[in-house]
């Protein structure tokens, strides 16, 4: 997924391990951004994109995704 920062003009690759961890990411930034800024396009087989207005929201992002990686880690020790 692309994520464009409009606040400090830096757009970067963020990836999902699987479709579950996409989704549960696409949903977690629907609720971020509220209609807020922008969202994402998902459609004609191009990369996912998504308009993040500031640090603040980028922060909670990284947290989010973070999360995700920590509950994989976590899960292959098992």
């Amino acid at each position: 997924m692309e994520i464009y920062t409009r606040e400090t003009d830096v757009e970067m690759t963020l990836t999902w391990e699987n479709k579950e961890e996409f989704l549960l990411g696409k949903a977690f930034l629907e609720e971020l951004l509220d209609g807020d800024f922008g969202f994402m396009s998902i459609n004609s087989g191009k990369t996912p994109f998504c308009y993040i207005r500031d640090e603040e929201q980028l922060q909670a992002l990284f947290e989010f995704w973070r999360g995700l990686k920590s509950g994989r880690n976590r899960n292959s020790t098992t």
